[in-house]
């Protein structure tokens, strides 16, 4: 179900071949690479792999062994704050909040009216948001208390958040009808903009720069006929205060990108894995990694591996998949049902 994932995507076949961990990835500084597993929706098995990268051990249901009970249903998203990891749980309408050394739970944290949470950024120091898919609001989360304390309406089925300084920009996705960005101020906690953008906005990220990077997926407006969909865009703001500065088509429908700021480049996962330059944005290579894939990080540690999950069937155990900066194929292991996410602690 990442950013609807499952549902935008019309045919997904993948023959890879199988195994665990052929050859040991540079990564040193990471003391666990963790896979995030979404699992089947309404069957609560969502859970967490974790691979070693110096010995090549893979282990299956981390939090579940850890903590004795299971992650929940639909594990969407994780973010890193401080000490803390934040699962984001979707049908399970929960955020997990776990040590970010060995997935020791802390916390949980609700999500009323069953708003189905998304995708969760820092807002400010002890407060985070979290976008609500059918809610159409994004909570405010206060992370010494561990609990929701206000929602915040926004526009129909808010996807992808980032934040720069005092603004959070929140993708408003529609479904796939959508085509505006809201911002908030994340002091006063109100919105305090509406952008229009392109159709079908999903994923929202911020680089080292301060600029803010919006994928638009574009739309479907009849699956049986492409020629009446509309291709991918990218949008690039200013940050600090929205002025546009960079707007292109991809092509396609993209679905999720990484930023690597240190070698001023983009991936974006778009039926294949496209490289762009920050520098100029654009296109820099249509074809960097050929193949499909379900999900998309980067070891932010190391910052040499580019991981890609394969999710096979969608019932059976998936594949996680190791590229390096050239997009050769490095390393594979096993995971859970359905990766949808990567996140990494450091020693």
């Amino acid at each position: 179900m990442k950013a609807i994932r499952s549902f935008f995507l019309l045919s997904f076949v993948v023959i890879l071949a199988a195994g665990c961990s052929v050859n040991k990835s540079d990564s040193s500084t990471a003391s666990g690479i963790y896979v995030l597993n979404e699992g089947n929706y309404g069957k609560g098995n969502a859970s967490v792999t974790q691979f070693d990268p110096e010995s090549g051990q893979v282990k299956q249901f981390v939090f579940q062994n850890r903590n004795g009970q299971p992650l929940g249903d639909l594990a969407q998203s994780v973010t890193h704050i401080g000490d803390k990891f934040y699962i984001v749980v979707n049908n399970s309408h929960k955020i997990r909040v776990v040590n970010d050394q060995d997935l020791s739970l802390v916390a949980t944290i609700d999500i009323a009216a069953q708003a189905s949470p998304r995708y969760l950024a820092e807002a400010r120091s002890g407060i985070a948001y979290v976008t609500n898919l059918y809610g159409n609001t994004v909570s405010v989360l206060d992370l010494d208390k561990n609990e929701e304390v206000d929602t915040i309406p926004v526009g129909d089925n808010p996807e992808g958040i980032a934040v720069v300084g005092g603004r959070a920009y929140v993708a408003n996705s529609g479904l796939g009808q959508g085509r505006t960005l809201m911002v908030i101020d994340t002091e006063k906690d109100v919105v305090i903009d509406t952008m229009s953008v392109y159709d079908n906005p999903t994923t929202v990220k911020a680089d080292g720069e301060g600029r803010v990077w919006v994928v638009c997926t574009g739309a479907y407006n009849d699956y049986q006929d492409p020629n009446d969909d509309t291709p991918g865009r990218i949008v690039v703001l200013n940050g600090e205060n929205g002025i546009r500065l960079a707007d292109f088509e991809v092509g396609g429908h993209p679905t999720d990108m990484v930023i690597n700021d240190a070698r001023s480049s983009a991936y974006l996962l778009n039926g294949v894995v496209q490289r762009l330059s920050l520098v100029q944005p654009g296109v820099a290579d249509s074809v960097f990694i050929n193949r499909p894939l379900y999900a998309l990080d980067m070891n932010p540690y190391s910052g040499t591996e580019i991981y890609g999950a394969d999710p096979k069937d969608y019932t059976q155990s998936g594949q996680a998949l190791i590229f390096n900066l050239e997009g050769a194929a490095v390393d594979s292991f096993k995971t859970g049902v359905i990766p949808g996410d990567f996140f990494f602690s450091k020693k």
